[in-house]
Order: structure tokens, then sequence, then C-alpha cells
């Protein structure tokens, strides 16, 4: 009886694992048989929309769990389960892409995979080889965006909402919950006693990036105020002055976006701002939002002369994808401990990467402006402002940096995907050589009314929607 009944364990053992594996996938099936008809009705593909979610809300409120110490802990595995999943989704997509290719945007998607490609010979070129998980999962979920052509812009655009305000609302309601998590006590800064709000991004840099972000697309949108206002609290209390930079750069671009009275005090502000950084102004003010060592950028440039050691070991190649991590730090800078990444993306690509990694980058930045002023006016500037906001935010932080499923690969995917989706719908409202031709062949009738067949004498009637 005994014998019996522990080979009935074993089996039940055995047996649970596969019946919660078929469960999953019964579930699964169900959910995406529902999910699939209502994503392509908002003009999208349910699988890029369930990559969002894991890259926004899923693995944010996960690494926001995790103990300290680095315990292991459940959350860990669910971030992980998350990344794997967003891997499978992107491999899903690209195949599909062979029946729905994105068009019109190769050029785009070429730069792009040039800069991944010559990080990739970093891992094997490098002083230190070494091939983190990163360097080849977030190419590939980048990748999913760039060439499956079965989005529209405006979905992009609305998802990207719904997933930045989701983590904004979540970090404003963990002051409440968890308010250990939320504010920066590290750092000495403080505005009106405040210390940086961080909400659940780890760090007040990324939470003010994805606010800046997040403002802008409301902007464009022209959403609600309660939205927009919910952003700029967060980037004034984020205290990130990189971010708040990024912001006004990106109103200065985004002007049609905006009423002429909040244009003029955005250029009376910016010219008062620009005062006080020369003259020095009023001492609370300087002391209150300025920080200390803003003379060497918050300290960063020891970070940059540190890293710049990568290129000197090996100009044209750099010293690989563990540049400023433990190991370099030990070797060659032992004294130094202040950041595992450059703080620069310029100085990281250089360092990591050596003289070709800066060539792809400078590549990179060059199609992407590029794009950008091409689709200005289809996207009423948003294009220009969410570039220049990776070219401003590239000189204090990595915004390049391969760092696998997460909210920095949901902003590039935001940037990226705008751009080859704008780039494609304004190619196909643009008339072709044969529209030309037909145009000319079909004589001009003048006080006539030509009658299409089933429409009761009145002209077919066709909308045309707003590219954004």
């Amino acid at each position: 009886m005994t014998l019996m009944l522990r080979d009935m364990g074993t089996i039940l053992s055995l047996a649970l694992p596969g019946l919660v594996c078929l469960a999953g996938i019964l579930w699964a099936y169900l959910i995406v048989g529902a999910w699939r008809p209502a994503a392509e009705h908002r003009g999208g593909y349910w699988a890029l929309e369930a990559i969002l979610l894991i890259c926004g809300p899923i693995t944010t409120v996960a690494i926001a769990m995790y103990p300290p110490g680095g315990t292991p802990s459940v959350f860990q595995e669910i971030n992980h389960g998350a990344n794997l999943t967003a891997v499978v989704l992107a491999a899903w997509v690209i195949l599909k892409a062979v029946s729905h290719p994105r068009k019109n945007a190769g050029w785009v998607t070429f730069a792009v995979l040039t800069f991944y490609a010559v990080l990739g010979v970093s891992t094997v070129a490098g002083v230190v080889p070494d091939f983190p998980e990163a360097y080849w999962t977030t190419p590939l979920v980048v990748l999913a965006f760039l060439v499956y052509g079965g989005y529209s812009s405006e979905w992009l655009l609305k998802m990207s909402r719904l997933v930045i305000r989701i983590i904004v609302v979540l970090s404003f309601a963990a002051i409440l919950l968890l308010p250990q998590i939320v504010f920066n006590l590290e750092e000495a800064r403080t505005v009106f006693g405040i210390h940086r709000l961080q909400g659940l991004m780890g760090h007040p840099n990324g939470f003010a990036a994805l606010a800046v972000v997040g403002f802008m697309l409301e902007l464009h949108a022209r959403s609600r105020l309660v939205w927009r206002g919910m952003f700029l609290v967060a980037v004034i209390l984020a205290q990130s002055t990189t971010g708040i930079i990024a912001l006004v750069i990106g109103l200065l671009v985004m002007t049609n976006a905006l009423s002429k009275a909040f244009r003029v005090a955005l250029y009376l502000g910016a010219v008062a701002t620009l005062l006080i950084a020369l003259f020095g102004g009023n001492q609370w003010l300087m002391s209150t939002f300025v920080p200390e060592q803003a003379g060497t950028l918050t300290g960063r440039t020891a970070i940059w002369a540190a890293a710049l050691v990568g290129f000197q070991l090996n100009p044209w190649f750099g010293y690989g994808p563990t540049l400023l991590g433990q190991e370099y730090r030990n070797s060659y800078l032992p004294n130094f401990d202040a950041a595992a990444q450059a703080h620069n993306q310029f100085v990281q690509t250089l360092g990591g990467e050596g003289i070709t990694g800066l060539a792809s980058l400078v590549i990179l930045i060059s199609v992407l402006l590029f794009a950008a002023f091409r689709v200005r006016k289809s996207t009423d500037g948003l294009s220009v402002a969410l570039v220049m906001y990776l070219v401003v935010r590239g000189v204090t932080e990595t915004p390049l940096r391969p760092a696998g499923p997460g909210s920095t690969t949901f902003i590039l995917i935001v940037v990226f995907g705008l751009l080859v989706a704008t780039l494609s719908e304004i190619a196909a409202e643009s008339p072709t050589i044969d529209d030309h031709a037909k145009s000319r062949s079909q004589p001009k009738l003048e006080g006539r009314t030509i009658r299409a067949e089933g429409t009761g004498g009145e002209a077919p009637h066709q909308s045309t929607a707003r590219s954004v």
C-alpha cells in the first residue's frame, strides 16, 4: 500500500508540470483568440502589444520588487520568464514580416542593425571577449518593430502612451504603498525638501526619461491636461537635469502643438534659464535646482576619462561589452568605483567598441535625424523631438546601450517604430509614376459630372486618416 501511494505521488509529480503547461497553452490560445482581432482593429498586432507591455510595466514592476542584496525571489523568475516571452514573440513577428514586410524604411533598419552588428563584433574582437544576453535579445526585439509592416504609427503611439501611463501611475501610487523604493535616498539632492523621485524605475534619471517621452506623446496627442501635468510633475520631482533639458528642447521643436501664449512663455523661460546659467542669478534658485557638481556634470567627467582607457587598449574595437564592469575596474582602475557605464553614449561606444563602434553610432544618429526631419510635418515635430531626446540623453547617459527587454528598449522601440511606420505611410500616400501617367491619360471634363456605378449618381467618398 505504501509502495502504491509512493508510485502515485511520483506519477502526480511528473504529471503536474505537464498539466500546468497544457493549461498555460490553452489559456494563451483563448487569450490570443480574443486579443488578435482586437489588436488588428486598433491598427496593430497582438504579439507587438504583448512585447510593449512586457518591456514596459511587467519588467519594470518585477525588477522594482527585487529584494535588496540580490536575494533570489519569485520576481526574478517572473522577469526572466517575461524576457524569454518577449524574445519568442519577437522571433515570431520577424517570421510574420516575411508576408507583411515594412516598406520604404529599409535604410533606417539597415543603420540600426549595422550599429548592433558592430556591437556584436566587439564581443569577439574586444580586449575581453564576452557575449552578454542583452547583446542579442535587444536587437531581436527592436528588429521585430523595424521589419514588420502590419502596424500603424497611430497604433504605436496609442500603445506607447498607455504603457507609460501605467508605469507613471503605479509609480505615484507606490509613494503611499512602497515609499522606500520610489525615492532615491542615497543622494543628498532634494527639491523643496523632497528626495529625487525614481518611481518603479530604479533610478531618477530613468524615471525622468520615461516621463519626458510620455509628456511629448501626450502633447502630440493633445490629450487631457491631467496626463501632461502628471508627466511634468514626474520630470520635476525626478530632478534630472538632462531630462529637463531634453523636455525643453522637445517643446521648442513641437511648437505647432502649443498655443501662442505657451510658446512665448517657453521662450522667455529659456532665456531666463540661460541668463541664470551665465550670470549666477538668485542663490536660492541655484542651490535648489542646480546640482553642486554641475561643473563636472555631476562627476561624469571622471567616469568619461576612466572609460576612455578601454579605447586606448584597443583603438579599433574597444574593450568590449564589459567596459567599466567590476573586472575592468579591478584590473585598470582599482581606485575607481563610480559607475558601471560611461554615462555618455559616445564615450561608452568609443571605449567599448572603438573607432568602428563610434563610426556606426555617428551613422545611426545621422540617419535617425534625417528620417526624423523627413517625417516632421506628418508627426507635428514629434519625430524630431524624440530623436533629439536620444541625442541629448546620450550626453549624460547611454540610451542606445543594449539592455534587453525593458524600459530602455521600450523607448528605442517608440523612436525607431515611429520613424519607420511614418515613412511607410508617407510613401503609401505619395502618388507613384503610374498614378501620374494615369492622371495624364484621363481627359479633363469641364462642366460634366462623372457618375460612379452603384453610387446613385454620387461620387464615391474617400476618407483620409491622419498619419499619426
